[in-house]
């Protein structure tokens, strides 16, 4: 009435190994690794370089405290303004380009407790920098032409 088909064992193995994995890929327990870009890892973790016994470089991830970087950067920042300050004040320039760099610093220390971008700031000492290093290279231009005697 019915004809039997009969399936070899290795047939049999084969279908029941891709039956076993499908329901393993959606049925397992396992964690799923969410891809990660250079800059996600750059800007999140701090990468140790470190040897191990058998002399091979392992790399270690650590997460990065944001708030303590912020904090960290802001110091620097402050310390930057600081000398730039002084660096003015030697050179005897302008005022308003003190003026300009006390207030910078004011803004530093005031973000040290806000909880905003501070982006802003180093992109406005980078370029009071600039604009002071300017004057300073013009000057020593006009000094290497003189002749001395």
């Amino acid at each position: 009435m019915y004809d039997t088909y009969k399936t070899s064992s290795n047939t049999q193995k084969k279908m029941f190994g891709y039956l076993r994995s499908f329901v393993e890929t959606f049925y397992t327990e396992e964690p799923v690794q969410r891809a990660v870009n250079f800059f996600d890892k750059i800007s999140n973790y701090d990468v140790i370089e470190t040897v191990n016994e058998c002399g091979e470089k392992r790399y270690i991830e650590i997460p990065k405290n944001l708030e303590v970087e912020r904090r960290k950067n802001l110091e620097l920042l402050l310390t930057k303004c600081r000398k730039l300050l002084s660096f003015v004040n030697g050179k005897r320039y302008d005022e308003d380009m003190c003026i300009l760099i006390v207030r910078l610093c004011e803004r530093v220390k005031n973000a040290v407790n806000a909880s905003d971008d501070i982006t802003y700031l180093f992109d406005e000492f980078r370029e009071l920098e600039s604009r002071i290093k300017k004057k300073s290279s013009r000057s020593f231009r006009n000094l290497s032409s003189l002749d001395i005697y």
